[in-house]
């Protein structure tokens, strides 16, 4: 199968399923279920790991899987997103105000916010709302005329003669520089 076939197929699973939540200061993604091959197939797509088996009497025995390394948790809620409903999109979005602002359990100071420029050049965050706050961010700075042709117009958006020259300029001095290091 397809990696988005199988993404779709996890959120479908999770949907259904899933829980997405703070646990002792960090961000979970879990499932429960009975079927072990289900979840077999959830830890191979997405990884993170089976629980001990919890065994009830007079109940069939329950296998739980859990993602919760924090870098893993906020790509795979990137991917599932828009799959969910609007109640698991909901607790999806306090996983990310909580990373946002969070460092192990602790508030994080000056904290960048999704849809800040700030968020989608300085943390690489590429989900919607970020790549939406980058393209209005861009498009207010070439509105404004607040930069200078061939400095930072070619990052923003601007595809003038001048930007794309200097553009070029820039990448091939980088190049000669980098070149130059590795010589020496």
């Amino acid at each position: 199968m397809s990696f988005e076939t199988d993404v779709a197929w996890a959120a479908g699973i999770l949907e259904g399923e899933g829980c997405f939540s703070v646990k002792r200061g960090g961000i979970v993604i879990a499932c429960a279920m009975t079927d072990l091959d289900t979840i077999q197939r959830l830890q191979e797509i997405m990884g993170g790991y089976i629980g001990k088996t919890v065994v009830r009497e007079n109940r069939k025995d329950c296998y739980p899987w859990f993602l919760s390394f924090r870098e893993d948790v906020i790509r795979w809620c990137v991917l599932l997103l828009p799959y969910m409903s609007m109640r698991r999109t909901e607790k999806i979005r306090e996983l990310f105000t909580y990373h946002e602002t969070h460092v192990k359990g602790r508030p994080r100071k000056n904290a960048a916010k999704h849809g800040s420029s700030g968020m989608y050049t300085n943390h690489k965050c590429r989900c919607d709302i970020c790549s939406a706050g980058w393209k209005e961010y861009r498009r207010k700075r070439l509105e404004s005329g607040k930069f200078k042709h061939g400095t930072t117009g070619y990052a923003l958006g601007c595809r003038c003669a001048v930007c794309s020259k200097a553009s070029r300029e820039s990448k091939r001095e980088r190049d000669r520089r980098k070149r130059n290091a590795v010589s020496t």
